[in-house]
């Protein structure tokens, strides 16, 4: 096996991966997606007697790969499967654990 350091990340390490190196199916394009940094401001709901001055809605990150916006929606990933092991798509690589964030909740995003 050959550890491929072909993939660097914004603090210039490298990231290992252990596919074999040098044929032409196993080339991934590795800037399909971005990583990126979502600040949003989550829901609150409340079943105490708070008074409504006292609710307050955080302030929270999430880090992922932008894999996809529209006018109304965010959308990161936590995983990428370069290898598509479920055979899932035509192209790699395949994002999971995807979390949308509608766009009113966004404050900020920030590539990494």
């Amino acid at each position: 096996m050959v550890t491929n350091l072909s993939c660097i990340d914004s603090y210039g390490a490298g990231v290992d991966s252990p596919r074999t190196a040098g044929t032409q199916e196993e080339k991934v394009n590795f800037t399909i997606y971005k990583v990126c940094r979502v600040q949003w401001r989550d829901v609150i709901a409340s079943n105490e007697w708070e008074k409504h001055v006292d609710i307050k809605c955080p302030t929270l990150e999430s880090i992922g790969w932008h894999v996809y916006e529209d006018d109304e929606t965010i959308k990161i990933a936590n995983t990428l499967d370069y290898e598509d092991w479920e055979g899932k798509s035509e192209d790699k690589p395949v994002p999971y654990g995807i979390t949308a964030f509608p766009k009113g909740c966004v404050i900020d995003v920030t590539y990494l």
